[in-house]
């Protein structure tokens, strides 16, 4: 089984030329980060325990800056017209909050820009989004469309979400979710509701979850209703175990059968001294004894990074572990990824049949990554892609370049790119997409990110050719710089399990987790933080409004 290191650009997808039409479809679907999905289950799940197995690290650009700026006006352009098609207009509250988001696309027949859809966000003092209304363009008039309401608990942990819809002149129930914590914001339950024909709420889905002193996850077990039942019925359960470091060390998975628990299969988990992973076990329940399934053995350079990775599993005829695929990486003295191997054992040997370069400026960021590949059945390679960035002197993304080998010319294919302009404050102003064709560059319909607040922020787009914005400060600092406390002390840093925090004063700090691009991990409350379960990598601790760079090691 060939692994795949993510990339940063995707595989080259045109768009074929079309007519114009009087109304221009809109450029992209909705936008993930601006509207609450009407489905969002996965979401809502508390995470399940994952052994540390240190990966590869990522190259991210570390927060700066104390002012915080948002997209105000955004222009789309596709390659098939000058001008451009569609706008979206954001209207944000005195707290940096946003409160309106109004898409429009224009008109070629009246020659002006009309409504398509409206969506209304609406926060408690907590900043917590309470109400989410949309609106869409029905008959050349905005109706309302659907809305999603959500309360909290004191912690400001969402406790429930209800989705409506508007149908006949009133808002009509579709599904719903409840939720459960703890006092350490834990989530004890989690259960799904669908609105019945008949008017009232139908629980479909449960899920109960347990946890140790240590808030370590150590059971959950889903109930669902099934085709035979309208009745919730066990369907599955995880027991968790846990080492002294709260590192994860077995997983037991149990199905529902005859009226009883059975288990089925397990993993099993050993770590070196510096807490690494370095084996796991599979093993599936067959005739009244564990049979081994999958092992995997990982080593680790004397910094911590995963050098190897190998893969068993089980041979079906023979009953027994075979090798299956191995990986190799190789890093540089700033512990910056630089060669990945992936090999598959073929007549009992190792054959190597992708390789992945990357080449770092003095700033160890990612200027060029080149993947080579070995033909099926043959002893050819061939570059899969190749990839380059390039940054100007204050950091920012300016140009990226993308290739995929063209099998037809057996050579490296049209050379597509994306060029970016920023203002004053390190916003991205414009993007662009190319694509060199017959000697020369024309537009197409990409991909585009669009990088603000020195690449702490970003929005993407799809299926454009260009992309320019305008942008308001809003004041809110988010995961930067601020301007209240700086009396935090956090310690250990780097970590490994537990995070100490002192704030000088005699409050409970606000603690708030983010990864490197600015998702929200964690919110909780407390003077000690386990992060035992977090992957290796830079995260951003927000206590008291202060921003902080903590290692997870």
């Amino acid at each position: 089984m060939t692994k795949k290191i993510t990339l940063l650009l995707t595989c080259i997808a045109l768009v074929a030329m079309g007519m114009a039409q009087q109304k221009v479809e809109s450029a992209f679907g909705k936008l993930s980060k601006e509207r609450i999905t009407e489905r969002s289950l996965e979401k809502l799940k508390p995470t399940t325990p994952q052994a540390k197995l240190l990966l590869p690290p990522q190259q991210n650009t570390p927060p700066k800056g104390t002012d915080w700026y948002e997209p105000d006006t955004v222009y789309i352009f596709v390659a098939e017209h000058a001008d451009p098609i569609q706008r979206n207009i954001r209207l944000y509250d005195e707290k940096g909050n946003c409160i309106l988001l109004l898409e429009q696309y224009f008109h070629l027949g009246l020659g002006s820009w009309v409504d398509e859809y409206k969506t209304i966000y609406t926060f408690d003092e907590y900043n917590n989004r309470v109400r989410v209304v949309s609106y869409q363009n029905q008959g050349g008039k905005l109706e309302f469309n659907w809305q999603i309401t959500c309360t909290y608990d004191t912690q400001n942990n969402r406790t429930q979400e209800i989705y409506q819809r508007w149908e006949s002149g009133q808002w009509v129930n579709q599904d719903k979710q409840n939720l459960v914590y703890d006092g350490q914001n834990n989530m004890l339950e989690y259960t799904y509701f669908y609105w019945e024909d008949v008017g009232a709420w139908k629980c479909t889905m449960k899920n109960v979850y347990a946890y140790d002193a240590q808030n370590n996850l150590i059971e959950e077990i889903n109930q669902s209703t099934t085709m035979y039942s309208n009745e919730l019925q066990n369907l599955w359960k995880n027991r968790y175990t846990y080492d002294i470091h709260n590192s994860l060390i077995e997983n037991l998975i149990y199905s529902w059968k005859s009226e009883e628990w059975m288990v089925f299969s397990k993993a099993i988990y050993t770590y070196d001294a510096q807490n690494n992973m370095i084996e796991q076990c599979s093993f599936d329940w067959e005739s009244e004894q564990w049979v081994a399934s999958l092992k995997l053995n990982c080593s680790y350079d004397m910094h911590n990074n995963v050098i190897e990775r190998k893969m068993q599993s089980k041979n079906w005829e023979t009953e027994e572990l075979v090798n299956t695929w191995k990986e190799k990486y190789t890093y540089n003295t700033q512990n910056n990824l630089t060669e990945f191997l992936n090999y598959s054992w073929e007549s009992e040997e190792w054959m190597l049949d992708k390789k992945i370069t990357s080449s770092y400026d003095v700033q160890s960021r990612l200027i060029e990554e080149k993947c080579e590949e070995k033909e099926w059945g043959s002893e050819r390679w061939f570059i899969e892609h190749l990839a380059t960035w390039t940054f100007d002197l204050t950091n920012n993304l300016i140009e990226e370049t993308y290739q995929q080998w063209d099998w037809d010319l057996w050579q490296l294919g049209n050379l597509c790119k994306n060029t970016y302009d920023y203002d004053e404050h390190n916003n991205a102003i414009s993007g662009i997409c190319k694509i060199f064709i017959d000697n020369k560059w024309v537009d197409v319909n990409f991909e585009l990110t669009m990088y603000y607040n020195n690449m702490q922020a970003d929005l993407g787009y799809y299926k454009i050719s260009k992309v320019t914005t305008t942008y308001i400060k809003t004041g809110k600092l988010s995961i930067q710089e601020n301007r209240f406390d700086n009396t935090v002390k956090l310690y250990p840093n780097p970590v490994s399990d537990v995070l100490n925090i002192e704030t000088g004063n005699e409050i409970t700090p606000n603690v708030k987790i983010y990864s490197m691009q600015g998702a929200l991990l964690m919110n909780v409350t407390g003077n000690t933080i386990n992060l035992s379960s977090f992957p290796t990598g830079i995260y951003i601790a927000e206590i008291n409004g202060k921003s902080h760079k903590i290692v997870k090691q």
